[in-house]
């Protein structure tokens, strides 16, 4: 299963910018491929970043922190409001699995998963079974039109072949309305993501964000992480 917390320091800047880039102030989460779905706690996290700003509710029980290099801190923008939280997964896990969780988690970050379930458990979710690529066309369908999907990956990617990447990419792309689609994930691994010219395997994340609207995708790199967004460098 591998670890399921929820990386809220590289989500978080990535939905507010994504956000921002569509001018969209109402969105939908979709988790995508991570059986716990803790992603879709990245709203009601507190995010702190060294140097930089403070992100989230200050009275937030789940708190993430990152130390910032090479770079400048992530904007101080706030994920906007989320209306509607998806998780799609082959088998999707409930919050009663706490003990499948725990196991599955690093002994470090038992700690905070458990802070992580407590909050998820009070959040109305969604959850699709099957392969989460082929639910992902009738996910973005079912949201609201007045509300922006937000296709989230964090380290899932790399599980999918290659055909199943471009697959990914056309359900998002094809959507037919406004999508964005944020990721952490190795450096090549999400297609139309640039790499800066990195290597693949090099030991980092690449940060992206991929927009579509009625006629166009922009697909940018804004930046790179590492150790799962412990350190991060936001190049905007």
């Amino acid at each position: 299963m591998g670890d399921q917390a929820c990386r809220a320091t590289v989500l978080a800047p990535l939905i507010a910018e994504a956000a921002a880039r569509m001018a969209t102030t109402r969105i939908a989460l979709i988790d995508l491929g991570r059986p716990a779905g803790l992603n879709l706690v990245v709203d009601r996290a507190r995010v702190l970043y060294s140097p930089g700003p403070q992100l989230g509710p200050v009275d937030s029980t789940v708190c993430a922190e990152a130390r910032v290099v090479r770079g400048a801190a992530p904007p101080a923008a706030e994920v906007p409001r989320v209306v509607e939280r998806l998780l799609l997964a082959r088998s999707p896990l409930s919050v009663d699995q706490r003990d499948v969780l725990r196991r599955a988690s690093p002994p470090e970050l038992r700690d905070e998963v458990d802070r992580q379930l407590d909050m998820l458990t009070s959040l109305p979710v969604h959850r699709v079974a099957g392969d989460p690529v082929a639910n992902l066309p009738a996910a973005i369908a079912s949201v609201r039109a007045d509300v922006t999907p937000m296709v989230m990956t964090t380290w899932t990617v790399a599980r999918l072949s290659r055909p199943r990447r471009a697959e990914l990419l056309s359900a998002v792309t094809g959507a037919g309305r406004p999508v964005a689609w944020v990721s952490a994930e190795g450096v090549g691994v999400a297609p139309s993501i640039p790499t800066y010219g990195d290597r693949p395997a090099s030991g980092h994340s690449i940060l992206g964000i991929l927009t579509t609207g009625e006629d166009s995708t922009t697909a940018t790199a804004v930046g790179r992480c590492w150790s799962r967004g412990a350190i991060l460098s936001w190049l905007g």
